[in-house]
């Protein structure tokens, strides 16, 4: 999912949820990452992108023992 986010963090991050929430009988958990996770109250969970790096790097291949994050975003 990709929309357009120009100062508009919460905006963003409801319009994608209205959106992926089409359709959907259950109502999802949702776990914000980055910088910008704090300026949204409504979510379940905020953690950091490594975290959820780690964690999806286990379930999708049980035996993974690292992960490397190479980020050049930071100002």
């Amino acid at each position: 999912f990709l929309c357009h986010t120009p100062f508009r963090t919460a905006d963003a991050i409801l319009e994608a949820c209205e959106t992926l929430r089409a359709g959907l009988t259950e109502t999802p958990f949702l776990n914000l990452t980055g910088y910008g996770r704090q300026l949204v109250d409504f979510a379940d969970k905020q953690v950091t992108e490594i975290s959820c790096h780690g964690i999806g790097a286990r379930l999708l291949a049980p035996d993974t023992r690292t992960v490397i994050d190479i980020v050049g975003q930071d100002s």
